[in-house]
C-alpha cells in the first residue's frame, strides 16, 4: 500500500523503493527503503527506482567477491554510496541526450 502527499501539484514526482529481502548471497537478509524526489518530474526518480536495488545488491556483490575479511560497516557504507554514484552517473547519461533533467 502506498501514501503520499503531494501538495498542491497535480501528481507525484517521487518514487519509493520498498525491497524487503534483497536475496545478498553470503549475507544475513537485508532491506532497502529508499524515498526519491522528482524535483520537478518523475522520470528522474522513477529511473533511479529501477535501478537502485539492481545497483546496491552489485555493489554488495563485488564487496563479498573481493576475498578479504568478513565485510565491516564501514565496507557496506562505500557499497551503499557507490551504488547511489553508479545509478547517478546512469540517470544522467540516459537523461542529458534527451534533455530532460
Amino acid at each position: 500500500e502506498e501514501w503520499a502527499l503531494i501538495g498542491p501539484r497535480p501528481t507525484m514526482e517521487d518514487e519509493s523503493v520498498r525491497e524487503d529481502d534483497l536475496l545478498l548471497p553470503g549475507m544475513p537478509p537485508a532491506s532497502l527503503y529508499a524515498v526519491l524526489d522528482g524535483h520537478g518530474g518523475d522520470r528522474v526518480a522513477r529511473m533511479a527506482g529501477d535501478l537502485l536495488p539492481r545497483e546496491v545488491r552489485a555493489g554488495v556483490s563485488r564487496l563479498l567477491q573481493s576475498g578479504g575479511p568478513a565485510p565491516a560497516v564501514a565496507d557496506a557504507e562505500r557499497a551503499l554510496i557507490a551504488a547511489f554514484e553508479r545509478v547517478e552517473a546512469q540517470v544522467l547519461e540516459m537523461a542529458r541526450p534527451d534533455n530532460w533533467i
